[in-house]
C-alpha cells in the first residue's frame, strides 16, 4: 500500500470517529434532559460503594452538610452534567426510592437547569421505611427545574418533604432525584 492510500485511510478511519465523537457530544451536551441517573457509570472521585441495604444507606450519609456549589460549578453545569450523564463523575441509581422531610441548609441554581438543595434531614424513608438515624445527617437533592415548571422552589430555611430516586452521585455522596414537581412540596 503506497503512503497516500495509507494516509487515506487513516484520515478515513478518523473521520468515522470525529463522527462519533461529535453525535455524542451532541448527545450529552444537549440542554437539560433532567437526567436523574446514568447507566453508563464509568467512574467518580471516589469507588462507588455497594449500597443494598437501608444500614449501607445510612452508612454513607453525611454528617455536615456537603460544601455548598461554587459559582463557578453553577456556571460550568451545563458543560459537566453532559459529562455525568455519560457516566463521568455521574449518578447511579441505587435501586431505593427515597423520601426526606427536613429543613433546607442551602441551595444553588446551576446552568444545566438544576437546583441543588442541602438538607438537614428530620425524617427520611427508604421505600416507604422510615430509618431510624443516631445522629444529625445531610443528603443533597437535585430538582430539574424544568419538571417544577411555575411552583416556588424551596429556599435557605424552608420546610420540606421531598421524593425522588436515591442514586450516588459521582463526586462520593447520596442524592434524591425527584422525577416529578409533585414530588417537590414546601411544608408550612
Amino acid at each position: 500500500m503506497n503512503s497516500y492510500l495509507y494516509a487515506m485511510s487513516i484520515l478515513q478511519h478518523y473521520k468515522k470517529c470525529g463522527f462519533i465523537i461529535v453525535a455524542v457530544c451532541i448527545y450529552a451536551f444537549s440542554s437539560c434532559k433532567c437526567t436523574c441517573s446514568s447507566t453508563n457509570y464509568i467512574f467518580g472521585l471516589r469507588k462507588r460503594p455497594s449500597i443494598h441495604t437501608a444500614q449501607d444507606v445510612k452508612n454513607k450519609l453525611l454528617n455536615v452538610v456537603n460544601d455548598s456549589v461554587s459559582n463557578f460549578a453553577a456556571d460550568i453545569g451545563a458543560i459537566t452534567t453532559g459529562f455525568k450523564k455519560l457516566g463521568i463523575l455521574g449518578w447511579k441509581d441505587i435501586g431505593m426510592s427515597a423520601r426526606v422531610i427536613g429543613k433546607v441548609i442551602q441551595t444553588k441554581k446551576s446552568t444545566d437547569a438544576f437546583y441543588t438543595v442541602d438538607i438537614a434531614i428530620s425524617e427520611l424513608y427508604l421505600n416507604d421505611d422510615l430509618l431510624a438515624l443516631d445522629c444529625q445527617m445531610y443528603i443533597r437533592v437535585e430538582i430539574c427545574l424544568k419538571k417544577l415548571k411555575s411552583k416556588p422552589l424551596p429556599v435557605k430555611g424552608s420546610k420540606v418533604d421531598i421524593s425522588g430516586r436515591l442514586v450516588w452521585d459521582g463526586d462520593g455522596f447520596l442524592e434524591i432525584h425527584p422525577t416529578r414537581a409533585e414530588h417537590v412540596a414546601l411544608i408550612k
